[in-house]
């Protein structure tokens, strides 16, 4: 996904919960900036909702 300047928004994930939530946008677009992204405390990459 960084390779073609993209990224992924997790707001949820499969692997930690039931519900797998996501969005693929440009890295420069305003939704990245609203959910910027972080290590949850068991170590997946999430974004903030």
């Amino acid at each position: 996904m960084e390779l073609l300047h993209a990224r992924l928004v997790r707001t949820t994930t499969c692997a930690n919960g039931c519900k797998c939530d996501y969005a693929i946008c440009g890295d420069q677009d305003e939704y990245l900036k609203k959910h910027p992204e972080y290590v949850d405390e068991q170590g997946y990459r999430r974004n903030r909702e």
